[in-house]
Formats: C-alpha cells, sequence, structure tokens
C-alpha cells in the first residue's frame, strides 16, 4: 500500500475550515424551557372537568398552582341531565380557594365561556388579579391541569374499583392502624395511643 508523504499529511491535519471547528466544538446542553419558573402562587391554572359515574355526572372545578403542583379541587354539581356551571359558581369556588390559600398574581383558565365571561374578567380585575387565558388553539398550555384532572380521574376509578384504597385520617385513627397496616389485615399490629405515624 503507497503511502503519502508526512509533510502532506501534517499539512492536512493543520487545515481547519470554520465549518468544521464549529462542528468539533462541543455545545452545551439545550435549557428544558426557555421560560423562568414561577414563584409559589404567582400562577394558579384552572379548569372545568367532569367525571361520570354510574347514571349521574358530576362537575369539577381544579384550581393548580403552577410552581409548587398543589391542586385543589372543589365539586361543583352533580346531574343526570345536560348542566353547565355559571360565572358565579366557579367565582364563589375561587373565593373557597382563597379562604385557605394565598392570592395568586394571574390566574390561567382556559377559554371556555365561564372564565372570558365579562362578570368574572371584572372580578379577577377588582381583586388584583391579573388573567392569561390560553387560546382555545393553544390546549398544552393547561397541560399540567390536564394531566392532574387525568391522575385524579384514575385515582378515582380505581378507588370504586376496589383496587386503592383511601385512608382518611378519621378512620386511620378509628383504627387505630397505619395506612401499610390496614392493607394486610393479617399482619395488623396495634399502634400504641398517643403514637404518632410519620
Amino acid at each position: 500500500m503507497r503511502r503519502a508523504p508526512q509533510w502532506s499529511i501534517d499539512l492536512a491535519g493543520s487545515l481547519q475550515c470554520p465549518d468544521c471547528v464549529e462542528a468539533q466544538r462541543p455545545q452545551p446542553q439545550p435549557p428544558a424551557s426557555t421560560k423562568p419558573v414561577p414563584q409559589l402562587w404567582e400562577i394558579v391554572g384552572t379548569d372545568v372537568f367532569e367525571f361520570e359515574h354510574e347514571k349521574t355526572k358530576d362537575k369539577l372545578v381544579i384550581w393548580r398552582d403552577r410552581a409548587s403542583g398543589y391542586a385543589y379541587v372543589e365539586h361543583l354539581q352533580e346531574y343526570k341531565k345536560a348542566w353547565e356551571p355559571k360565572t358565579s359558581h366557579i367565582i364563589n369556588s375561587f373565593l373557597n380557594w382563597l379562604m385557605v390559600n394565598p392570592c395568586p398574581m394571574w390566574l390561567m383558565p382556559d377559554a371556555g365561556t365561564i372564565y372570558t365571561s365579562e362578570e368574572f374578567l371584572r372580578f379577577a380585575s377588582r381583586s388584583g388579579i391579573g388573567v392569561m387565558t390560553a387560546p382555545a388553539e393553544g390546549n398544552r398550555m393547561m397541560g399540567p391541569e390536564k394531566g392532574c384532572i387525568g391522575i385524579l380521574k384514575n385515582s378515582v376509578v380505581r378507588i370504586f374499583e376496589g383496587a386503592l384504597r383511601p385512608h382518611c385520617s378519621t378512620s386511620l385513627c378509628l383504627s387505630r392502624a397505619r395506612p401499610q397496616q390496614r392493607d394486610w389485615p393479617e399482619r395488623l399490629q396495634p399502634v400504641p395511643v398517643g403514637a404518632r405515624s410519620l
């Protein structure tokens, strides 16, 4: 096999075009998002959804803090025939949210008529809260709320099917059992009075 002279090998190694240098330079990893992360209670997303069970349906509203992921769900109405909440229902639900949570700077609802009504916008402006309405085409802006709604619906279905047991503090206090012990009754041991479970 014929080999090139050493001077041509050295010359080829020293030649560099700007495109080659740019392609070989290590690039930093792109950021996951270019938007700044919201502060706690700065942006609260909200959406109305329904849950269907047996022969009835329930309308619920979710209020979800974008920074912490904390969600508050309130039941609006159980119905058999078509029913849509009014703006006053949503305002009352938001006032219930404000009883236990700080007031957000921004609300991020979908483009439903409840949230775009003059009554709701007047209420928000009088309260000093901005409203960032997600456009109907930009449904992915409501992704965190839709994901939370999906988790809630799946959990409720699993509870009704008996695959998931709800553990409320009242039943735990009455039975004096830890949640792990309630799943395996054959290994149930009484919890000493005054002991605190983590």
